[in-house]
């Protein structure tokens, strides 16, 4: 039978979190090179990042740092640093603190190290959080004196943007990772212009569409840019370690689309589009179309096949 749920006071809590992401700090750039060395074959090896952000790497060790018993494990256990057992919820993971807006760590990401040096099997999850919640958006600090925000899937798209010299970029906590916390944002931030750069995959088409409502309803006169990763492309990440001229190539990409001379310019607002057993209707802020299929097509595949060629097509890039 357990006992009562430990509760962590927030200033000791803030305290104890500080304290293990130094530690992981401090273990990153150690002799296990297991982190460092999985973190370069991400092309997330810039200094200045890795010392902005405090990356760090969990190999177990902080455990033997610790007391075999005591309140300070008992801390430890309640935050989700520990488990049951008392070994570290993060061992063999590449560990990134979340601060809120004073420069308290309130939560921890762990990305599982894959490749050499990878200590968990492959069925382990990739990604984890520290238990309780989202308390916070990661690199919310950066982007509220900023005209434009670009929102990514993931801390690893932000780290690679932030490298590439984007640094008001946020990430969502994967493609429906949306919270309060990013609604507050978008508030408080008040930036003229949102990007949405979500990944190239049906999860973050599905996930772009959803924020761009969000933040339509919570900015009405914010511009809602919607970014097309290039055929092939999944991520941020992937783009930026596998491109020679990447950031060159993202700012074109992401350079509103130029208009030509007698070329009539691209509605601000995307369509909203809505399946039909006929074939589908799109709606603008001051017309509508509807579109009737020769043959008929099953709505599930129209709806696929209208979404993939909406957010992959050229007219998306010129929004």
């Amino acid at each position: 039978k357990k006992g009562p749920v430990l509760v962590v006071p927030p200033t000791v809590a803030a305290d104890l979190l500080g304290r293990v992401s130094n530690f992981y700090l401090r273990t990153l750039h150690k002799e296990d090179r297991a982190g460092l060395d999985y973190l370069a074959s991400r092309k997330l090896s810039d200094p200045a990042m890795l010392e902005s952000f405090r990356l760090g790497y969990c190999n177990g060790t902080l455990r033997q740092a610790l007391p075999d018993t005591g309140e300070i494990n008992d801390q430890l256990k309640a935050l989700g640093i520990l488990n049951d057992k008392g070994n570290e919820v993060f061992y063999g993971r590449v560990v990134v603190p979340i601060q809120d807006d004073t420069g308290n760590v309130v939560g921890l990401y762990g990305r599982k190290v894959e490749g050499p040096g990878a200590k968990l099997p492959s069925e382990s999850a990739r990604h984890i959080y520290l238990a309780g919640g989202h308390r916070a958006v990661f690199n919310a600090a950066a982007v509220k004196a900023s005209p434009t925000l670009v929102i990514v899937e993931s801390i690893f798209d932000c780290l690679s943007l932030w490298q590439a010299g984007y640094r008001q970029t946020v990430p969502l906590y994967g493609a429906g990772g949306w919270t309060p916390h990013h609604d507050e944002l978008v508030k408080t931030a008040e930036p003229s212009e949102i990007v949405l750069a979500l990944n190239n995959d049906d999860a973050g088409r599905i996930g772009t569409l959803a924020a761009k409502d969000k933040i339509r309803a919570l900015a009405p006169v914010c511009t809602v840019r919607l970014f097309a990763w290039p055929e092939g492309v999944k991520d941020a990440n992937i783009f930026f370690s596998s491109r020679e001229n990447a950031v060159a190539e993202f700012a074109a990409l992401l350079s509103p689309k130029t208009e030509t001379a007698g070329e009539k310019k691209s509605d601000e607002v995307p369509p909203e589009a809505q399946p039909t057993e006929q074939g589908f209707i799109l709606t603008y802020p001051n017309r509508r179309y509807e579109v009737l299929a020769v043959e008929k097509v099953s709505p599930a595949r129209l709806k696929a096949t209208e979404i993939n060629e909406w957010l992959n097509g050229k007219a998306v890039k010129g929004i």
